[in-house]
């Protein structure tokens, strides 16, 4: 169960030092992957506060990390051909255990629903 102050696997100790920004045109260019990957984290995001409005808090303590575990969502779920994690945390700057986490605990955020359909 999520509260006010609750901290999850999403929040790091520190605000990250790289700005959001940054940060995201940095997996842009290392996860090779189109904007429409992006917009799908998002809407996962928002489900994630939808369901959560009372409970979960998105902050500069978690939102780097809720972005890369949303974007690694879609893009194994809509991406034919995509790279292991040990890469995708390489690229993040992350270590391996820590994204496999963030990649279970996300799922579980959304319910293990991946699929988006606009209509």
């Amino acid at each position: 169960v999520f509260g006010p102050g609750v901290l999850t696997r999403f929040h790091a100790v520190n605000v990250p030092t790289i700005p959001l920004g940054t940060y995201l045109r940095r997996l842009a260019r290392k996860f090779n992957c189109s904007t429409i990957f992006f917009i799908i984290a998002l809407i996962y995001i928002d489900r994630v506060k939808l369901g959560r409005r009372e409970t979960f808090r998105i902050n500069s303590y978690s939102i780097h990390r809720l972005l890369l575990s949303a974007l690694l969502v879609s893009i194994k779920f809509y991406d034919d051909c995509y790279y292991s994690n040990a890469n995708y945390a390489k690229f993040a700057g992350i270590r391996l255990a820590e994204l496999n986490s963030l990649e279970e605990g996300f799922l579980r955020l959304i319910s293990n629903e991946e699929h988006y359909s606009p209509f």
